[in-house]
């Protein structure tokens, strides 16, 4: 691939990274040295993505910009766990997330709900949250967040659903759960301490016009 052919870049940003192509140049951008600065545009985010893109300890700056999927939680699962592995070592941090991916968030948080209410949950689906505005996370994940909070004496965060669970429900737990975009925003600039952080919401028609230059004076 044309990526090993420029190993001294310090920096790299690529655009509509589509089915396998970060999963096959992971490893390659991982071993460049002199890269400081990294953009990803419309990225696919594996699990292995993830863990490698956690270990590049010689990034200080990144911008980072996921294509949704269906199956949301797991995904922010996967960019959150990766960006708490960079907190010591990220000086600038963008996540782009664009609405159509907030509104897959919406329909997924409010299927799942349902899902519980049918199963015998008790939960008030009468109050509409706002749209746009909710991102589907592991239960994990918000343990996670507010222990990380906790550990640089921040501010609680809204604590994972704790509902009772029905008798008749023998297969199913609550492993699933809701942290707001600003909720979000406040737990990662607490957590990373003198990194600036932005978390940024955006059209999909938007996203390549999205650079970590226009975000940050100092860079």
């Amino acid at each position: 691939m044309f990526l090993k052919k420029i190993t001294n870049l310090r920096s790299l940003r690529l655009e509509n990274c589509h089915g396998q192509f970060l999963e096959q140049n992971i490893g390659t951008i991982r071993s460049m040295k002199n890269l400081k600065k990294l953009e990803l545009i419309n990225a696919v985010i594996t699990d292995f993505v993830a863990i490698e893109l956690g270990k590049c300890h010689g990034i200080t700056a990144l911008l980072i910009i996921s294509l949704f999927e269906q199956n949301c939680a797991h995904m922010n699962n996967l960019i959150i766990d990766c960006l708490l592995k960079l907190k010591n070592t990220l000086t600038h941090l963008v996540w782009g997330i664009t609405f159509q991916y907030l509104r897959i968030s919406d329909i997924f948080i409010q299927q799942y709900q349902e899902g519980l209410y049918n199963l015998g949950y008790s939960l008030d689906l009468s109050e509409e949250s706002e749209p746009f505005e909710n991102m589907a996370v592991l239960r994990s994940t918000k343990l996670k967040l507010q222990s990380e909070l906790s550990s640089v004496g921040g501010s609680q965060i809204s604590m994972p659903l704790d509902l009772e669970k029905p008798e008749n429900d023998n297969a199913k737990n609550i492993h699933l759960d809701v942290v707001s975009v600003a909720e979000l925003k406040h737990c990662l600039k607490s957590i990373f301490g003198n990194t600036k952080v932005k978390i940024i919401k955006i059209l999909t028609t938007e996203a390549s016009q999205v650079f970590l230059s226009k975000h940050f004076d100092d860079f």
